[in-house]
């Protein structure tokens, strides 16, 4: 018996969710993320589900599936890259290139959904806390965040994991539940873009902070040198 038409449409338009996060990043000078974002939300992800849900297949419904699971897995490394403040963009993007042709060459070759991530969750994972924790000894301080964004980015992705669980456990509706996943994985990956202003925010910020300090100081009078002061208490006429 075929699946409902909702069930199989609900899981290709829910992609569409993740262009928000897609504007986003390239808002926040992400480029290379908002060209990810944007290429899951109209192929990666759409291709699958229309294959699996109308027979409309590029090529074999295995490999949609392996790239499918592999634009999927992306989403840890790139929130994971959200918490760092990059004094250069080109290393952002030659960390999500080796992240994108790491995660290719794992899913291909383990072909174990539940390992590929735990490796990929716990390597990402990892790689925040010893960051944080570099940061916090060549600073002395914590990297500031939007907390409130942060709370808001992490909450919808742990709604997302919660669905991504029960979708296994509830087969009849899949196409409900993987489309709960689709949307508050995307909910959460806009709110975690933001948590760490654009670079070009803060150079500006400082620019106009020492420039608001150059004006103050032209503003305030130099103290004169002595030899002035009694040069001019000598040649004043005294004044009843």
């Amino acid at each position: 018996m075929a699946e409902p038409f909702l069930l199989r449409v609900l899981p290709v338009l829910s992609n569409l969710a993740f262009l928000p996060a897609s504007a986003r990043a390239l808002e926040y000078g992400k480029g290379f993320q908002a060209f990810i974002w944007m290429f899951v939300a109209l192929f990666t992800s759409p291709s699958y589900h229309l294959c699996i849900g109308f027979g409309t297949c590029l090529w074999a419904v295995y490999k949609h599936h392996v790239v499918d699971f592999w634009s999927a897995e992306i989403a840890m490394p790139l929130v994971a890259l959200d918490f760092v403040r990059f004094r250069s963009p080109m290393l952002a993007k030659w960390i999500i290139l080796f992240s994108l042709v790491a995660i290719g060459l794992l899913v291909t070759g383990t072909r174990s959904n539940f390992m590929d991530q735990a490796i990929i969750g716990g390597v990402s994972g990892g790689c925040v806390i010893v960051y944080l924790l570099w940061y916090k000894g060549a600073h002395g301080e914590w990297p500031e965040y939007d907390m409130t964004q942060m709370v808001l980015g992490i909450g919808f992705l742990m709604l997302g994991v919660c669905f991504f669980v029960v979708q296994e456990w509830w087969p009849p509706y899949y196409g409900y539940n993987h489309s709960y996943w689709h949307v508050s994985v995307a909910i959460g990956v806009y709110f975690m873009i933001g948590i760490v202003e654009p670079a070009d925010q803060r150079l500006n910020l400082d620019s106009r902070i020492q420039s608001a300090l150059v004006t103050i100081n032209d503003l305030v009078p130099a103290p004169r040198p002595k030899w002035l002061k009694d040069f001019r208490a000598r040649n004043t006429p005294f004044r009843v």
